[in-house]
């Protein structure tokens, strides 16, 4: 979170770590991500790190959650934002590439009174193959609750490196390619869905079908949020 306490900010990072917790090294993640002032330019509160997977050849790529300030207006119920997907080369743990990924508006308002406005953002990235991903978007409303999005996006000859464009605001680019593989509504087969920001690969079924996992965390409150698991299986098309 942003805090103008210098001593309480704690700036964005991406670490390798062993399995036993042990520390081997933190990648130098672009400066456009850092908190500065929560305002004009770098990160927003808690609008960071969000996302996060490795590809086949061992890069790594991150995501913040909504938008640098620098790069236009966090997501309303009228208007999108957009995001980028930093390539991590994990031999020099430098920035070899960048991308914009646009996201869709909010779906669902707050009703009026509610504690805080509603918001979208992209919680995960899961690559499937070269260049290629599924994406969760993960859409909140105060009071109503969760609408997912899994995403089929991808990375292509056209998509336009932004890893040295200052600013998105404004900037002409072609963002990665965006398909809607499945929308789950608030309530998604009788389960209402919590705060999914996890997605990986779970084992294949007996008749050949991969399977995929997503995940929720209760971000610490107990009572009013649940921990969740839900599987869901991979028909081949």
């Amino acid at each position: 979170n942003w805090s103008s306490d210098a001593a309480q900010l704690h700036q964005p990072f991406l670490r390798e770590m062993t399995s036993d917790g042990r520390f081997v090294r933190e990648f130098a993640v672009p400066a456009m991500y850092l908190y500065r002032d929560n305002a004009t330019t770098g990160a927003r509160n808690n609008k960071v790190f969000e996302a996060l997977t490795v590809a086949e050849d061992g890069t790594v790529y991150i995501a913040n959650e909504d938008a640098l300030a620098q790069d236009g207006p966090l997501t309303t119920v009228g208007a999108g934002s957009v995001v980028r997907v930093t390539a991590m080369d994990p031999a020099s743990g430098n920035a070899k590439a960048q991308y914009a990924y646009r996201l869709p508006p909010i779906p669902v308002d707050a009703p009026p009174g509610a504690p805080f406005g509603p918001d979208n953002g992209l919680s995960e990235l899961l690559a499937t193959g070269k260049n290629r991903f599924i994406a969760v978007e993960r859409a909140f409303a105060a009071g109503i609750g969760n609408t997912i999005r899994l995403v089929e996006t991808e990375i292509t000859a056209s998509t336009t490196n932004v890893l040295s464009v200052p600013s998105l605001s404004g900037a002409s680019y072609t963002p990665m390619g965006r398909k809607l593989l499945l929308e789950m509504p608030i309530t998604y087969q009788g389960v209402k869905l919590d705060n999914i920001e996890s997605i990986t690969w779970g084992r294949t079924l007996a008749n050949g079908n991969r399977t995929l996992v997503l995940a929720a965390d209760n971000n610490f409150t107990a009572q009013t949020q649940a921990n969740q698991f839900i599987v869901l299986e991979v028909l081949a098309d």
